[in-house]
């Protein structure tokens, strides 16, 4: 937050607190559930609160652009519900490829670098300043999962775990939503 360039993502928004937070609550999910085994509801239930936590502190979607027609604007109640959609399956596809060495990891690297190149393309060359925080995010996310891969190459030395790819999932759903 004290980088003159990110300072702008702290001051404007609650995008960090409410990523660290859901983070949290995933993380510690995942490890209970890495440990003893959870049942699958408990695991749903327990990403919704994440995604909860994620729309209370402002990440939800507010619109969808229909290109070449219009843009929908979402209600109070269709964009919280929308959002916690979209964070609860992301975080369930990233956490089901996470079965081959590397692959969770290199997808979510492959996904973050793109959405990193747009985002910084509309906060740098449009001056949207709102596409500050996925740009950090994305890049956070990239180098969350390129500094796992070279340990998790065949043969894998270390596993990511449902407490690692629940996390990358949510991160990479709270930095497309957030945008």
């Amino acid at each position: 937050g004290q980088l003159p360039f990110m300072h702008a993502v702290y001051q404007r928004s609650s995008d960090p607190q409410g990523i660290f937070w859901a983070g949290l609550v995933i993380f510690v999910l995942g490890v209970i559930d890495d440990r003893f085994g959870l049942d699958a509801l408990v695991k749903l239930g327990g990403q919704i609160v994440a995604a909860l936590i994620l729309v209370y502190n402002g990440i939800q979607m507010t619109w969808i652009p229909i290109p070449g027609v219009t843009t929908l604007v979402l209600d109070p109640v269709l964009g919280p519900l929308l959002t916690v959609l979209i964070v609860v399956v992301t975080i369930n596809a990233v956490n089901f490829i996470d079965g081959l060495d590397g692959l969770a990891a290199g997808t979510v690297a492959i996904a973050a670098a793109a959405f990193f190149v747009f985002s910084w393309f509309l906060w740098t060359v449009n001056g949207f300043e709102t596409a500050a925080s996925p740009t950090l995010m994305s890049a956070i996310l990239i180098g969350m999962c390129l500094g796992f891969l070279p340990h998790n190459f065949f043969p894998a030395r270390i596993f990511m775990g449902d407490s690692g790819s629940m996390l990358i999932g949510l991160i990479l759903a709270a930095t497309s939503v957030s945008l």
